[in-house]
């Protein structure tokens, strides 16, 4: 992935987990993602990551186009 699709797909992540985990804490949410394998040591994604947010994307287009 390019690095601002890296950074968006980080985005993305980090602000469904969120709206999941029903907290505004960031810390929460990342130490939240890096223990589910979506981000790294580093907060960079994983392949894990990148294919929830290609499945979870993908499936929010489907669905908005219906």
């Amino acid at each position: 992935m390019q690095t601002s699709k890296e950074y968006a797909a980080r985005a993305w992540i980090l602000e469904d987990l969120r709206q999941h985990l029903t907290t505004d804490e960031l810390d929460e949410v990342i130490l939240f993602a890096r223990r589910a394998g979506y981000l790294d040591a580093d907060v960079q994604l994983t392949d894990a990551g990148t294919r929830y947010f290609n499945l979870m994307t993908k499936y929010t287009k489907e669905v908005e186009t219906i």
